[in-house]
């Protein structure tokens, strides 16, 4: 993972995945549907990326 700055970080997930899960080390997300690429998780839902 690597951190962009502004509490954003960036990964590459391989093309088959088709959901991800993010954990802080303490607590974690369900599991999350991934939507297309250049994609930025709000913690509510996804938007487009620059």
């Amino acid at each position: 993972m690597e951190n962009c700055g502004n509490n954003i970080y960036r990964i590459e997930i391989p093309a088959e995945a088709q959901y991800i899960i993010f954990n802080n080390g303490s607590s974690q997300t369900s599991d999350i549907r991934l939507e297309g690429i250049n994609k930025i998780y709000n913690g509510a839902h996804w938007e487009t990326y620059p």
